[in-house]
């Protein structure tokens, strides 16, 4: 079961991607979907553990989303980079692209 539903947020994933809705958001926030459902399913026991959780499970996600990406500043600034040069790759206009590559 929880491949099946593993599967069906990386499709609604990739169609918010391909309907060009912005990639930072519908990343972190689908990641997020994907750990509040791990949660409830008790696929996991605790977001957090007990001495760093704040007791709401809202809170207790976003705490784990900034403790995964401040561990390391260069880890940070390498997740910024990434997602930025995502957002570039999918903005560009891949028809003339291809037109040209088919011309050449």
């Amino acid at each position: 079961m929880n491949i099946v539903i593993c599967i069906t947020i990386i499709a609604i994933t990739g169609i918010l991607l391909m309907k060009r809705y912005q990639p930072q958001p519908v990343l972190i926030g689908m990641g997020i979907l994907m750990m509040f459902i791990a949660y409830e399913a008790n696929w996991i026991d605790a977001i957090l553990v007990e001495s760093q959780s704040t007791g709401v499970l809202v809170f207790d996600a976003m705490d784990i989303v900034r403790i995964t990406t401040s561990e390391n500043i260069v880890n940070l600034g390498l997740m910024i980079m990434t997602c930025a040069g995502y957002a570039i790759y999918m903005g560009r206009d891949w028809h003339t692209h291809l037109y040209v590559l088919y011309i050449v």
